[in-house]
C-alpha cells in the first residue's frame, strides 16, 4: 500500500554500502527484532509448553519409587510391608535382620473431578493463560507497528519543516541581496537592511535545531526498530499526503466498532481474566472431592517377594473442614469473578467510548487540514504578487518579509496540522484492531 515511501538508511562513514528500506521491510525488521517483542514471544512459547505439562501431569502424573534398606524386625509371625507379606520367621527365633528392596507404583485415575481421559482444569487454566499471552504478544506488535508509524511521521514532519526552512532560507538569500543593492543606492535603511539580515541568521539557526533534533529522532528510531545505535544515520524521503491513500479507504464508524469489539487484544485479554477466574474458582471447588488410583506394590527380600495390586481411593479431609468452616480460597476466587466481571464491561465501554472520541479526532483533523490547504493557496498567490511587487520596486523589503512570514506561517500551520490528522488516524486504526491491516497489510498479525 504505501511501499513507495523511502527510508535511506546511511551506515556509517566505515561502512561500504547504503541500504534503501520500504515501510514493510522497517516493519519486518522492527517486529523480529523488537526485545519487546522477543520477550513477549518468548512468553507466549513458554505459555504454550505450561499447557503441554499440564496435560502430561494429568496423564502421566504417576509416581514411581524405589526403596532400599535393611532393618530388624521384632517377633516371630510376619513381615509385612504396604500390606503385602514378604517375611515368615519359621525359626525359633524372635529377631532377625533382613534387607529389603521395595518397588511402588501409583497412578492417578480421577483427581480434580476429572478421570484421565478427560481434560483437567489444570490444563482448561494453562490454555487460558496461553491465549492471553498470545493476546498480549499481538498487542505489544500492534503497538509497535504503531510506535513506528507514528516516529516515521514524526521524522517525515520534521524532514519536510527542514525542507520548508531551505526553501525560506533561499528567499532570504535573494531578499537580502536585493536589500543590500537597495541600501546602497540609499532606497532603504540601514534598520531595514540589518531586518533582512538577521532573519537570514535566525533561519540558519533554526534549521541546525531542526537537524539536532532529527538526529535525536533518528536515533530513537535506530532504538525501536532494535537496530545498534552506532553511527547509522536515517534520513527519510517521505510525503505526508502519503497517507491520504489511507484516510479515503477507512470504513465508516459501525464497522470500526465492530472490529474493535470483535478483535480488541485489550479486551481479550479481559474476557480470559474473567474466564481464568471461573476455571480457578472451579478448582477450588474440586478440592473437596477424592482422588482415585491404581497402586502397585512390590517388595524383595534375600528370602521372600510379595506384590500387592489395589484400587485406592484419597479424601482431602482437611479440605472438607476448611469448606466447612470457611474457605478464603474459594471466596476469593469468587471475588475474582466479580472483579474480572466489572473489568471487563469498563473496558467494553472504555473500548467503545475512546474509540468514538478517536473517531471525531481524526474527522475534525481533517476538516482543519482541509481548511489550512485553502489558505496555503491563497498564500502562496499573495505572496507570488508580493514577489513581482518586491521585485518591480513597488514593495518595501519589510512588506515582503511579513507577506513571506504569513505565507511560511500558514504552510508551518498546514505540515504540523497534517501530522496531526495522520496521527489520529493511526491511533484510531490502533485502537479499533486494523493498524497491522491498513499500515501493514501485506503481514497481518492476526492471520
Amino acid at each position: 500500500m504505501m511501499r513507495y515511501l523511502i527510508l535511506i538508511i546511511l551506515l556509517s562513514t566505515n561502512s561500504a554500502y547504503a541500504k534503501q528500506w520500504s515501510l514493510d521491510e522497517l516493519l519486518d525488521y522492527a517486529l523480529e527484532n523488537s526485545p519487546v517483542i522477543k520477550k513477549s514471544q518468548i512468553d507466549a512459547d513458554i505459555s504454550t509448553m505450561d499447557v503441554d505439562l499440564a496435560k502430561q501431569d494429568h496423564n502421566l502424573g504417576f509416581t514411581f519409587n524405589v526403596e532400599s534398606f535393611s532393618g530388624f524386625t521384632f517377633g516371630r509371625e510376619r513381615l509385612i510391608i504396604g500390606g503385602v507379606v514378604v517375611s515368615d520367621d519359621v525359626t525359633n527365633n524372635n529377631d532377625f535382620v533382613e534387607p529389603f528392596l521395595v518397588l511402588q507404583f501409583r497412578y492417578p485415575l480421577f483427581k480434580e473431578g476429572k478421570f484421565v481421559f478427560q481434560k483437567s482444569l489444570s490444563e482448561d487454566i494453562a490454555t487460558v493463560k496461553k491465549d492471553n499471552s498470545i493476546s498480549r504478544l499481538n498487542l505489544n506488535k500492534e503497538d509497535l507497528i504503531f510506535s513506528v508509524a507514528n516516529l516515521y511521521l514524526e521524522l517525515a514532519q520534521l524532514s519536510k519543516k527542514i525542507t520548508y526552512y531551505q526553501d525560506s532560507l533561499n528567499r532570504l538569500d535573494k531578499i537580502l541581496e536585493e536589500a543590500k543593492a537597495r541600501y546602497d543606492e540609499n532606497i532603504i535603511t540601514k534598520p531595514e537592511y540589518t531586518r533582512a539580515e538577521h532573519r537570514k541568521n535566525n533561519k540558519e539557526l533554526e534549521i541546525k535545531i531542526a537537524r539536532i533534533d532529527l538526529e535525536v529522532f533518528q536515533r530513537q528510531f535506530l532504538n525501536l526498530l532494535g537496530m545498534p545505535l552506532n553511527e547509522n544515520i536515517l534520513i527519510v524521503d517521505y510525503d505526508l499526503n502519503t497517507f491520504d491513500k489511507v484516510s479515503v479507504s477507512v470504513p465508516g464508524y459501525d464497522v470500526l466498532k465492530h472490529s474493535a469489539l470483535k478483535d480488541s487484544p485489550e479486551l481479550l485479554i479481559a474476557e480470559n481474566e474473567l474466564e481464568l477466574s471461573i476455571l480457578q474458582s472451579k478448582l477450588a471447588k474440586k478440592k473437596i472431592l477424592p482422588d482415585i488410583y491404581l497402586r502397585d506394590t512390590s517388595v524383595f527380600t534375600t528370602n521372600d517377594n510379595g506384590h500387592f495390586v489395589a484400587l485406592g481411593i484419597t479424601f482431602p479431609l482437611h479440605n472438607v473442614f476448611k469448606r466447612v468452616v470457611g474457605d478464603p480460597e474459594l471466596k476469593k476466587s469468587i471475588l475474582d469473578i466479580e472483579k474480572n466481571k466489572i473489568t471487563l464491561s469498563q473496558t467494553k465501554n472504555e473500548i467503545e467510548l475512546g474509540l468514538f472520541q478517536d473517531y471525531s479526532n481524526w474527522k475534525k483533523a481533517t476538516y482543519s487540514t482541509e481548511t489550512l490547504m485553502h489558505n496555503i493557496k491563497i498564500e502562496e498567490t499573495k505572496l507570488e504578487e508580493a514577489r513581482e511587487k518586491f521585485a518591480n520596486k513597488h514593495f518595501s523589503t519589510g512588506e515582503y518579509l511579513k507577506q513571506l512570514d504569513s505565507f511560511e506561517i500558514t504552510r508551518m500551520e498546514y505540515n504540523d496540522q497534517k501530522k496531526i490528522e495522520v496521527n489520529t488516524l493511526l491511533v484510531l486504526l490502533k485502537n479499533s484492531g486494523l493498524i497491522d491491516e491498513y499500515v501493514y497489510p501485506d503481514n497481518p498479525i492476526n492471520q
